[in-house]
């Protein structure tokens, strides 16, 4: 595993409350459900996950920052990041964040729900005194997102086998590994039936086909982390 020295992640830690901090440009994806539904403010419609052009990538964001608090020395940058998060990883802004996933159950699916899922489990694992209240809010938010997966994951005929965003392999083996630290036992033994019916007997990947000028991630690594995924 990468080793991040403090100097780096405190570097890194500035630019992420920097760009958590940047509301335009956004796309957030908001689907209309009548001529009144129309307002798409970022910080109003999502008040923990705005930021960052879109709501996955604010999530990831915010996902790196509780890794990177765990590394870096106390501060200003680190006082101002904690700041940051606490004004959006909180009760009130994830009920927010819970209620608008439960009304739009499509919404960010799958990649989005599986930085969710570990955002979750990064704030139950962190080592320092804030992070415990953030995963607290945030439990709500994971069982809403592993009800989610458990409602869509029957309905998928087929995986999305191609290297971007909507692979499904990713997004199943980001969730597994969350899955497991937060304890979601059904969403766990879901993805791994799924995992095996869908990949177990793919031979001969055309692996020299990679990478093409739309991926940015491997169509096949994910689905070996998902086939491979201890329990």
């Amino acid at each position: 595993m990468m080793q991040i020295n403090p100097t780096t992640a405190t570097e890194w830690a500035k630019e992420i409350t920097v760009v958590l901090r940047t509301e335009y440009p956004a796309s957030m994806h908001h689907v209309r459900g009548n001529r009144n539904d129309c307002s798409v403010v970022p910080h109003k419609l999502h008040p923990a996950f705005w930021g960052s052009f879109d709501w996955h990538s604010s999530v990831h964001m915010q996902f790196s920052a509780v890794k990177l608090l765990d590394i870096i020395p106390s501060g200003a940058i680190r006082q101002d990041l904690v700041q940051e998060l606490a004004g959006r990883l909180n009760v009130d802004a994830i009920a927010v964040e819970t209620a608008y996933l439960s009304e739009h159950s499509g919404y960010e699916r799958p990649y989005g729900w599986a930085w969710a899922l570990q955002l979750a489990a990064a704030c139950k694992q962190a080592n320092f005194e804030e992070a415990t209240e953030w995963f607290r809010a945030l439990v709500p938010l994971a069982h809403q997102v592993a009800t989610h997966f458990l409602d869509w994951l029957p309905q998928m005929p087929l995986p999305v086998r191609h290297g971007v965003h909507d692979n499904t392999a990713l997004s199943l083996f980001l969730a597994h590994e969350a899955g497991k630290k937060l304890g979601l036992k059904d969403l766990c033994e879901r993805i791994r039936e799924v995992g095996v019916s869908w990949y177990l007997n793919d031979q001969n990947y055309p692996y020299g086909w990679e990478l093409s000028a739309h991926d940015f991630v491997s169509g096949l690594r994910p689905l070996a982390w998902c086939i491979c995924s201890p329990r």
